[in-house]
């Protein structure tokens, strides 16, 4: 049986589509034949490779993360795409690799711990998004001012840049240490939470997805249970991010216990 079926689509030939399709937007002359130059290898590797038709070789691999001049967030997007073919990695060690996503720290996180702050940083990469907070508040059912104050948070934490009469994004994925206990962190989630029970009765269910699973669990198996979310957060996201923006979603994942923990601790 073959792990990778022909015509199977998974994450890595995904982005290795997307890199071909962001190249090609800079630059209309950029051809499949000059990405596999990039790479090294061949045009016609290259194009099965993307469709499925054959795997990426182990070899391949580092020719890729040399020839692309990757930036670590995409080298990073890139290793976390591959890890679910492990078959396809020279060896687990190369996971240990990867790039992180950018870490914002906790007192920056704090000047942005409202949901509003996330949603203006994603508004503005939406396709034909204005640098007007008339438009900006319109797309969020913010007020002006709300907008305006979120604005001044997000560039002093440092997310976005002021450039002339407008802004310039930094990098909007970013990762920030959990500590359990954090007030920050816990007044995100609880702002998020508190948006999620409004939205339910004002979202068509076309628009959205929410469900939920009861189960009895065994706890040793929750660190690989979190890491399994966060893989299928990122994948989700790639998924989504692929073509024209022209809405922001956000999506919570919630895993708690509803037993009182063994030990007194919850």
């Amino acid at each position: 049986m073959q792990d990778n079926p022909v015509g199977h689509i998974n994450p890595y030939r995904t982005w290795l589509a997307n890199q071909l399709e962001k190249r090609r937007n800079r630059n209309p002359a950029f051809s499949l034949r000059s990405f596999a130059r990039c790479i090294g290898t061949s045009p016609s590797t290259l194009s099965q490779v993307v469709a499925g038709k054959r795997p990426l070789s182990r070899k391949l691999i580092p020719k890729l993360l040399q020839g692309l001049d990757l930036s670590p967030q995409e080298r990073m997007e890139f290793w976390d795409a591959l890890s679910e073919n492990f078959s396809e990695i020279d060896s687990k060690q190369n996971l240990k690799q990867v790039e992180h996503y950018p870490e914002l720290t906790l007192d920056k996180f704090a000047i942005v711990s409202d949901w509003r702050s996330v949603a203006v940083l994603h508004v503005l990469e939406l396709a034909r998004a204005k640098w007007d907070c008339a438009w900006i508040s319109k797309r969020l059912g913010l007020t002006r001012k709300e907008v305006r104050e979120t604005l001044k948070r997000l560039e002093a934490a440092g997310l976005i840049e002021r450039t002339g009469k407008s802004f310039r994004i930094m990098p909007s994925f970013y990762a920030v240490s959990e500590k359990s206990g954090n007030r920050a962190i816990q007044n995100f989630h609880w702002g998020m939470l508190g948006l999620v029970r409004r939205l339910i009765y004002e979202v068509p269910a076309r628009y959205r997805d929410i469900s939920a699973i009861t189960m009895a669990v065994a706890p040793a198996n929750l660190p690989r249970a979190r890491k399994m979310i966060l893989a299928f957060r990122r994948r989700l996201c790639r998924l989504l991010e692929a073509g024209e923006k022209t809405e922001v979603y956000t999506l919570s994942v919630q895993l708690f216990p509803l037993t009182k923990m063994r030990g007194g601790k919850q």
